[in-house]
């Protein structure tokens, strides 16, 4: 399997988080691609924020691509598949950075941290997700 290694651009479109991920080692393959366009929902079923989730349970990151300007946010926990392998009802997050979309912006996280999405209230939200396999 070839790899590559990762160059983090320097931009303000590029958010890195946590910021120590900027060692992120070598890139063994993009594990998953696709596209996601969430629509508005009507106010009474709205919630804050979608379904807490990890994308895969294996090490990897995070690669979020927002292709407009949206107000549906992205949301970034504090529990990692780690320390709350098992969700339940009562289980309870506290969010530690909550990202607006921007057209052109990229965020790469932890894909082992809890994070959800949230509806946009005007317009569509679209973005690209992939999940990184690092070594």
């Amino acid at each position: 399997m070839k790899t590559v290694n990762v160059q983090v651009p320097v931009s303000r479109n590029f958010i890195i988080f946590p910021s120590e991920a900027q060692t992120l080692g070598e890139l063994v393959e993009i594990c998953n691609a696709r596209g996601f366009m969430h629509f508005p929902l009507r106010d009474e079923i709205r919630m804050e924020y979608d379904n807490p989730h990890v994308d895969a349970k294996y090490p990897h990151l995070v690669c979020l691509y927002y292709l407009n300007d949206s107000d549906g946010d992205t949301f970034i926990f504090d529990k990692t598949l780690k320390d709350t392998p098992k969700v339940t009802s009562d289980t309870k997050y506290e969010i530690i950075k909550r990202i607006t979309p921007k057209k052109g912006r990229a965020i790469l996280f932890d894909g082992n941290k809890y994070h959800s999405s949230s509806g946009p209230t005007k317009g569509v939200r679209c973005i690209l997700n992939f999940n990184l396999l690092i070594k």
